[in-house]
């Protein structure tokens, strides 16, 4: 997944959707890992997050 990837999540009408940076807000989450709060990071661990 590259930096500008975006998902279209559904609206609760169904019939729209709402786009989301999904790429940008991970690269961000990536490079501030080692600021994470401890909970945030083991949260992210159990969602099988890429660090690398």
């Amino acid at each position: 997944m590259g930096r500008k990837h975006v998902e279209e999540l559904p609206d609760e009408d169904g019939e729209s959707c709402t786009p989301v940076r999904l790429g940008g807000w991970l690269d961000n989450t990536r490079r501030k890992a080692n600021k994470l709060a401890p909970e945030r990071g083991a949260a992210l661990d159990g969602l099988e997050m890429r660090w690398v």
